[in-house]
C-alpha cells in the first residue's frame, strides 16, 4: 500500500463522513479549507515509521504463509491452519518509535535470523519475548465463541471476548460475573491465560432523536446513525451504514431528504461485520470526499493488523477522536446476535456514531488523505468496537469509492 508522508497537523472540525458530491441538494462541508490541528505530541517521523511498521507486518504474516512448510521444521514447531509458525505471539507498533515489535515464545538464532530475513532486515523491527503464541490465543477465541450457546445453556451470559497480545492474554466479559461461571469456563476450556472482567453494558451507539451535526437518520426507525462511506455493490452505487442501524427495507435520510434504502445487511449471528449497503437514490451522488475535505485513499483490504496502531474514528456525535487498536480478533454479544473477529479501539464514542469510519490517517497531498480501516459498532466503558474493511469486503461484496 502506498504511503503519503504523515504530517502533524489534522481536522478537527465538527465532522462526520457525508461523502457525498451534491445532485439535487448542497451539503455544505465545515470547512473551504483543509486546515490541520496536532492531536497529539507524536511526531511525523513517528507517523512514517507507523505506515513503514503496517507494510511490514503483513510482509510478516505473508512471508508465514509462503514459508509454513520451512516453519514446521524450525525446531520441530508446528503451523496451524493460519500458517502462523508456534515461535509466534503477534506484534505492535511501539508506542514511542513507531516501530514494529514482534513478539516471539522462543528467540533463539534460528528464529531471529527468519524474522529478520521475514522483514527485510529493517531497522524498525525489534523482537521481544513473550510466552503464549498468537496460535494458541486464536484458538483459545475460537473456542470460547463456538461455544456462546452452551455457556449461555448454563446461565452464563459472555458479552466479549478480545486478545490482549501486548499481555499475552484474552479477557472476557461476564454478565453477573462469579468465581462459580470462571471455574465452569476454565474447567472447559483448559488454558491459563484468560482473564475475566464484569460486563461493561456494551451500547451500539445508535440514538432515537436527531442532534447537531452531520447525522443519518434511519426514518423507518427514527433511529440516527453516522454515514461509514461511499461504495459501490457490484454497479450499484450506494453507502455504507452499520448493519444494527438499519434493516433491509429501511430508509435513511439526510437533513429530511431521503438518500437511499438498506437492499443487504451483514448484521446477523455469527458474522463478521456490522454493515449494511444503502442503494443510492437520485437525491444524492456517491463520492469519496469526506466532510472535513479529505478524501478516502483506500480501502485495508488485509486482515493483518498489528496492535497500538493509531487510528481515528469520524462520528456524527463525537467529531474527530482519536485511539489506538487494542485488539485484533474479538468476539461481541448481545445474548442473541453474536459478532465475530472484530477490532477493539481505545477511541471514545457516543450514541450517534455508530456506523462511523475508522480511519488510518495517510498524509496530505492536495489535501488529507485516509484509508479506511472499518466501521464503528459500539463501545462500552473500557473499549470501541469496530468490524474491519476487510470483513464487511467479505460479508457485503462491497468496495469504497476513493481517489
Amino acid at each position: 500500500m502506498k504511503r503519503w508522508s504523515a504530517i502533524k497537523r489534522i481536522i478537527h472540525t465538527l465532522c462526520i463522513v457525508s461523502l457525498l458530491s451534491i445532485t439535487s441538494l448542497a451539503i455544505s462541508p465545515n470547512s473551504s479549507n483543509d486546515e490541520l490541528i496536532a492531536l497529539d505530541d507524536k511526531s511525523e517521523e513517528f507517523y512514517n515509521n507507523q505506515a513503514e511498521s503496517v507494510t511490514l507486518y503483513n510482509l510478516l504474516i505473508d512471508s508465514f504463509s509462503e514459508n509454513s512448510e520451512l516453519n514446521a521444521n524450525v525446531d520441530d514447531l508446528s503451523i496451524n491452519s493460519n500458517s502462523y509458525p508456534e515461535y509466534f505471539g503477534g506484534a505492535y507498533i511501539d508506542d514511542n518509535t513507531g516501530g514494529l515489535v514482534i513478539l516471539s515464545t522462543q528467540i533463539t538464532n534460528e528464529i531471529y535470523d527468519e524474522i529478520r530475513s521475514f522483514t527485510n532486515d529493517n531497522a524498525l523491527v525489534e523482537i521481544a519475548p513473550c510466552e503464549i503464541s498468537y496460535n494458541d490465543i486464536m484458538d483459545t477465541i475460537d473456542e470460547l465463541t463456538n461455544d456462546l450457546n452452551y455457556y449461555k445453556s448454563h446461565d452464563i451470559i459472555i458479552e466479549t471476548i478480545a486478545d490482549d497480545i501486548i499481555n499475552g492474554c484474552i479477557n472476557v466479559y461476564i454478565a453477573d460475573l462469579t468465581t462459580e461461571k470462571t471455574n465452569f469456563i476454565t474447567e472447559r476450556v483448559q488454558s491459563n491465560f484468560i482473564k475475566f472482567y464484569e460486563s461493561e453494558n456494551l451500547s451500539d451507539d445508535s440514538g432515537t432523536s436527531l442532534g447537531g451535526g452531520y447525522y443519518i437518520v434511519n426514518s423507518t426507525k427514527s433511529t440516527f446513525s453516522t454515514l461509514s462511506f461511499a461504495a459501490t455493490l457490484g454497479t450499484t452505487e450506494g453507502y455504507v451504514v452499520s448493519g444494527h442501524g438499519g434493516s433491509i427495507g429501511d430508509t435513511f435520510t439526510y437533513s429530511g431528504t431521503s438518500i437511499g434504502t438498506v437492499t443487504a445487511s451483514a448484521y446477523r449471528d455469527g458474522s463478521t461485520a456490522d454493515a449494511a449497503f444503502v442503494k443510492a437514490n437520485s437525491n444524492f451522488s456517491p463520492d469519496c470526499v469526506l466532510s472535513n475535505n479529505g478524501t478516502v485513499l483506500s480501502g485495508y483490504t488485509s486482515s493483518n493488523i498489528p496492535v497500538n496502531l493509531t487510528i481515528w474514528l469520524l462520528g456524527a456525535s463525537s467529531s474527530l477522536q482519536q485511539g489506538t487498536i487494542t485488539s485484533t480478533n474479538v468476539t461481541v454479544s448481545n445474548g442473541t446476535i453474536s459478532m465475530n473477529n472484530l477490532c477493539a479501539a481505545s477511541y471514545s464514542s457516543q450514541a450517534g456514531d455508530s456506523g462511523g469510519p475508522v480511519l488510518l490517517y495517510e498524509g496530505n497531498l492536495n489535501g488529507s488523505k485516509y484509508t479506511i480501516m472499518g466501521t464503528h459498532k459500539g463501545s462500552n466503558s473500557s473499549s470501541a468496537f469496530f468490524s474491519t474493511y476487510a470483513n464487511i469486503v467479505n460479508e457485503l461484496g462491497v468496495a469504497c469509492m476513493k481517489w
